[in-house]
């Protein structure tokens, strides 16, 4: 990531659909998030959410942060938001620096168009459930759910596969909390 000419840092990001902050139902500090009219094209809408510790590191809290561009691997995003102080995101193995809508993954990772191989693993599903669902309603939903891809996707879907709803984190609760890459 470049903030000033020249200068290339080292900065953890995760793409998000652009419903992520809304299913979460968090507020920007600053600005605002992203939502679904900035996710509708590939590479239309270059705009990035910091985190409030990288905000307080790289640009040392400036207010004005909103509308400054920084560039993500060489291409041109700009500010709008800024995150809560307690919000890192969902990925808890790394704690995240910055969000950019899903859309803009060419932009993010060139040459990399996983979002278009259906046998990719590098999106993480998160939802929340209905009042009033229950978690087992909600796992029988998803298990009919995969049971109709394996049947239209019968090479890359096992027809075995089966949800198990659990907080985010890795490995189940083996490890809940993020490892902040950039202290």
């Amino acid at each position: 990531m470049s903030v000033q000419p020249r200068e290339n840092i080292r900065a953890w990001g995760y793409e998000a659909t652009g419903n992520y902050f809304e299913t979460l139902g968090i507020e920007p500090l600053l600005g605002r998030f992203f939502g679904p009219q900035d996710d509708d094209k590939p590479g239309a809408h270059p705009v990035v959410v910091i985190s409030h510790r990288f905000w307080q590191n790289r640009f040392a809290g400036d207010a004005g942060i909103v509308g400054r561009p920084i560039k993500i691997n060489g291409y041109p995003f700009t500010v709008i938001g800024v995150a809560q102080p307690a919000f890192s995101g969902t990925e808890l193995i790394v704690a995240a620096d910055y969000w950019v809508p899903m859309s803009m993954n060419l932009e993010v990772q060139p040459g990399s168009d996983w979002t278009k191989w259906r046998t990719s693993q590098n999106a993480w599903v998160l939802g929340r459930r209905k009042p009033g669902v229950t978690r087992a309603q909600a796992e029988a939903n998803l298990d009919q759910i995969a049971s109709q891809l394996a049947r239209t996707y019968p090479n890359q879907v096992s027809p075995k596969e089966k949800f198990q709803l659990s907080p985010p984190g890795l490995i189940g609760q083996a490890l809940r909390g993020p490892v902040d890459m950039n202290p």
